[in-house]
């Protein structure tokens, strides 16, 4: 008789710990036959940009009694200048260095268009 009620007492012990733990609060997953429905999006994305325009504005002196010096001296600034322009990759038509070196205001305006 103790060996059966040693069975009643585990079987009244198992069915109070089922009443008593919390089993809707535990997550179980769910089972599905078939795999869920998916949606893949692929995409891609390209950016352009029109140039932008910079200012740039230099300012060549020389002092010289003498007017042809002074004009040598003048041009070859300008032409350093433009020579660093054209270094950093600004295509500049003999033209548009003329109206560079005359300082026109016209260099700027072919470019603005």
């Amino acid at each position: 008789m103790k060996e059966n009620n040693k069975g009643v007492m585990i079987l009244v012990v198992v069915l109070i710990l089922v009443f008593l733990l919390p089993w809707g609060r535990i997550n179980w997953g769910k089972i599905r036959w078939m795999q869920p429905e998916t949606v893949t999006v692929t995409g891609e994305a390209k950016s352009t940009q029109k140039n932008q325009i910079a200012t740039f504005n230099a300012g060549v002196d020389a002092v010289n009694s003498d007017k042809d010096k002074a004009i040598n001296d003048v041009n070859g600034k300008m032409e350093a200048i433009i020579a660093v322009i054209k270094d950093f990759g600004i295509k500049l038509s003999k033209e548009e260095a003329e109206k560079l070196i005359m300082g026109t205001d016209e260099f700027m305006d072919s470019y603005r268009r």
